[in-house]
């Protein structure tokens, strides 16, 4: 089922006012473009939150979860970074590193990305 705003809405008026989602960001931006802003991750994102929009201002929307394949190392925290860094404000983000090589030292002794400040 291919989820509109129209969908988002509906299951908004469909639920309790005290119900919140944590809603999953696309395929299309996490393993389809690798959160690569150069292939346009941020549009699709960006895209996919104003589809999401009416359970934001109804106070419904919970984290925003950025689930990454499990073939997507640590040798694209570039991509990670700079994607991270790039987020729009105002949601709250969970990210779920899913390959063995991110529970390494190396990506998390360097700056914190803006998104967790």
């Amino acid at each position: 089922m291919y989820m509109t705003k129209d969908t988002f809405t509906a299951i908004n008026r469909a639920t309790p006012a005290n119900f919140q989602f944590s809603i999953k960001v696309p395929e299309t931006v996490t393993h389809d473009n690798r959160l690569d802003v150069n292939k346009g991750a941020m549009t699709l994102l960006n895209e996919f939150l104003e589809k999401i929009s009416s359970l934001k201002y109804a106070n419904k929307l919970g984290p925003v979860l950025i689930q990454l394949p499990p073939s997507f190392t640590v040798k694209e925290f570039q991509n990670t970074e700079e994607f991270l860094d790039g987020l729009p404000s105002g949601y709250d983000y969970a990210v779920e590193f899913r390959h063995s090589s991110w529970n390494t030292e190396g990506p998390w002794e360097l700056e914190t990305p803006k998104f967790l400040d």
